[in-house]
This record gives C-alpha cells, sequence and structure tokens, in this order.
C-alpha cells in the first residue's frame, strides 16, 4: 500500500511538470534544460538496462528479482530516481514558475520517503544490502574516506 502511494504521487508529479503551463524561455535556460534532460535519459537507460528483469516502478523488490550492485549501481543505489530527479529539474529550468517549483519540491520529498522505504525492503531481504547501502551514494557517488 506504502509503496502504491509513493508511486502515484511521483507520477502526478511527473504528469504536473509536464502539462502545467510555462514560464518565458532564454536560449541559456533552455541549453541548460536540454542538458539535464539528456543526462536524464543516459541514467534512466543505463539502469534500465542494468537492471532488466528486477525493473518496477515500486520500492517493493520483484520476487525472484537479484540484488544488482552493478553498472550504474556500483556508482549510485538510485538511479532511477535519480533520472527522475534530473527529469524534473530539466522541466523547472525550462519553465521555470512557481507551481513547478513547488511539484518540483513534493517530487522531491516523496522520492526521499521512496528511497528510504526501499532501502529498509532491500536490507531485509539481501543480507549485502546494508554494507551497500553504507558504500554507494543514494543519488551521488559517495567520495573515498581518508
Amino acid at each position: 500500500m506504502k509503496g502504491r502511494v509513493l508511486v502515484s504521487v511521483q507520477f502526478a508529479c511527473l504528469a504536473l511538470l509536464i502539462v502545467l503551463p510555462g514560464g518565458d524561455h532564454t536560449g541559456l535556460r533552455d541549453g541548460i534544460a536540454a542538458a539535464c534532460l539528456a543526462a536524464s535519459a543516459l541514467v534512466l537507460v543505463s539502469a534500465f538496462i542494468t537492471m532488466r528483469r528486477g525493473l518496477t516502478v515500486f520500492p517493493e523488490p520483484k520476487d525472484g528479482a537479484p540484488f544488482v550492485m552493478h553498472g550504474i549501481y556500483r556508482v549510485v543505489r538510485h538511479p532511477m530516481y535519480l533520472g527522475v530527479l534530473l527529469f524534473a529539474a530539466s522541466e523547472l529550468v525550462a519553465q521555470w514558475t512557481l507551481a513547478h517549483a513547488l511539484v518540483c519540491i513534493v517530487l522531491a520529498v516523496d522520492l526521499r520517503v521512496k528511497m528510504r522505504y526501499e532501502d529498509g525492503l532491500l536490507a531485509a531481504r539481501w543480507p549485502d544490502a546494508a554494507a551497500y547501502q553504507q558504500r554507494v551514494g543514494a543519488l551521488l557517488p559517495r567520495l573515498p574516506r581518508r
């Protein structure tokens, strides 16, 4: 139930970002938005290729799916969420309205809750998950410790 609510909020936010009317466009902002969109596509495709049969929009792991720690998942634990946030950033930069900013904030909070929930489920299912979560950053690579 919790996973379905989190996914529903996520998709509602994404739909709003697409349909909300936008603000004025400038060349620089359009260029930054295009770069964010390209980065989003790259991250999402990489995560999709790596995850394949274990892929689901829900935070609950699929039955029989392996615990993935290779590919882009060696660098970040939640590349799908990173890709979604980069897409949201591209919409915010391109449209630049208060409504877009508020939707992005709601989306970021929703994904943060979803990540924590998913991390707990993964740690409960796979013994290696806790060490992996300590070693690999959620959305950005962790810098090596001295």
